[in-house]
């Protein structure tokens, strides 16, 4: 089942708010702009210019990474605008721990430029009820809804995360991967061509488990749309 982009929560109705009545400003420099980013800012920012297309991880001249090469995803390609590096991970972590979304208009509007076949439907990483009541938020369902807007692709909302994982930060590549074994559910048939959306892209661990549920539930194929790619140094 398809359902629309469910509406904002308040949460995310009381950032607009905030965006919409209080005096702009760039989030970075501090100077008035009408923009969250102004463009002196915005082209220091590190942009994932050369990638795999498989996987989005930069590659010299765009084609296939060391890692695509040897290793199979449950996935098909994968889009991320910028490097999770510098002032891109500072902003990211603020959407993503502190609930401040107002940048994620500016660093989205990259990705969806690149978005050049549109998906039957878009699929966000889902939360545990735990890590969700905690938080107040899922910044990939905010970033899911934002993306859906502007598509007009409806969101796939039959998925549930029922396995509790602990931060994945600190962990490897195989052991996130075990940890991430079961920890989602699909509650439905899936449409042949969605897109998952996520905040990041570190090892492709959650995704791919993702990737996996929805395979087994009739996706032919998968697109991984994240605002920023997690380098391999």
């Amino acid at each position: 089942m398809i359902i629309g982009a469910p509406q904002e929560s308040n949460f995310a109705l009381n950032k607009v708010y905030q965006w919409l009545f209080v005096e702009q400003a760039c989030q970075l420099c501090h100077i008035p702009s009408k923009e969250s980013i102004c463009t002196h800012c915005y082209e220091t920012l590190d942009f994932n210019i050369y990638a795999c297309p498989h996987c989005a991880h930069p590659s010299e001249m765009g084609e296939l990474c060391k890692i695509c090469v040897s290793q199979a995803f449950y996935f098909d390609d994968a889009l991320a605008p910028f490097l999770y590096e510098g002032e891109v991970k500072n902003l990211v972590k603020q959407i993503k721990y502190s609930g401040d979304f107002y940048a994620l208009p500016t660093l989205c509007e990259p990705l969806i430029q690149r978005i050049t076949v549109k998906p039957d439907a878009i699929v966000y990483v889902p939360s545990h009820e735990s890590r969700h009541h905690q938080r107040g938020f899922n910044q990939s369902q905010i970033l899911a809804q934002h993306i859906s807007k502007h598509l007009h692709t409806p969101i796939f909302d039959w998925i549930n995360r029922v396995k509790s994982t602990p931060t994945l930060a600190q962990h490897s590549k195989k052991q996130r991967a075990k940890l991430l074994k079961g920890a989602f559910q699909c509650h439905s048939q899936v449409p042949e061509h969605v897109a998952i959306v996520d905040d990041i892209l570190t090892t492709g661990a959650t995704v791919n488990e993702l990737s996996k549920v929805l395979r087994k539930k009739g996706a032919k194929r998968i697109s991984i749309w994240t605002l920023a790619r997690a380098v391999a140094h």
